[in-house]
């Protein structure tokens, strides 16, 4: 059996610049609400010393320029489920391992698409 990971790295803010292009190269902070706090979800990786879960206050504290913007937890499964349905358009078998990250049983499918390198470019392409 062979397996392929696709990882998209910071996925709720891909999403969000998927949908707003303006957000684009400007530091942004996405937050989401943990009980009675505000806490950062995802952020643009030009900002150092952020972390995921870290209180809004400690965030803005390190970057006081930064773009916030309230998460939209239901977009960025949606989003995610659409990229899972095109993904199983070139691969048959395809495994949800959470929010911006897929196992992809390849096995065999090298000889379809000319090779490793038509492969890849064919999962590439099913991800905007």
């Amino acid at each position: 059996m062979k397996i392929a990971c696709v990882l998209i790295p910071h996925f709720p803010l891909c999403a969000e610049i998927h949908r707003r292009p303006e957000l684009m190269n400007r530091p942004v902070i996405l937050v989401t609400a943990h009980a009675s706090r505000r806490v950062v979800l995802d952020f643009s990786p030009v900002l150092t010393g952020l972390s995921v879960d870290m209180p809004l206050q400690a965030a803005l504290s390190r970057c006081k320029g930064a773009t916030l913007i309230d998460s939209d937890m239901p977009y960025y499964q949606d989003t995610f489920v659409h990229i899972l349905e095109d993904l199983e358009k070139v691969v048959p078998a395809v495994e949800d391992a959470g929010l911006g990250c897929a196992y992809l049983d390849v096995a065999g499918l090298e000889g379809i698409y000319g090779g490793r390198d038509g492969l890849s470019k064919a999962i590439s392409e099913a991800i905007p």
